[in-house]
């Protein structure tokens, strides 16, 4: 799903309801803009990564600097297949 919104002068933008509602972002919650190379991706930032990892119990003798390239080349990795599944289905559908 895709949602257009307006940046304000101030470079502000308002992240949908939807959207909102379904990552449970609420108001003073962070998100992660990164630059991909010609487009971003916006995920929103755990409120307790520390916690939420160990609740996961894995054991990794990684730093936290590497789990975050992981996590991050994850990232980038998911976000350019949406991205070209995005523009099959808008090449698919622009046929018609």
């Amino acid at each position: 799903m895709a949602y257009e919104v307006k940046v304000t002068r101030q470079g502000q933008t308002t992240i949908p309801k939807e959207l909102r509602d379904r990552y449970r972002i609420k108001e003073g919650d962070k998100v992660l803009y990164i630059d991909v190379g010609g487009y971003m991706v916006v995920l929103p930032m755990s409120k307790d990564p520390l916690k939420e990892l160990q609740s996961l119990r894995i054991r990794d003798e990684r730093s936290i600097a590497e789990i975050r390239k992981e996590i991050y080349r994850s990232a980038i990795k998911e976000s350019e297949e949406r991205r070209k599944r995005a523009a099959r289905y808008r090449h698919i559908h622009s046929d018609h």
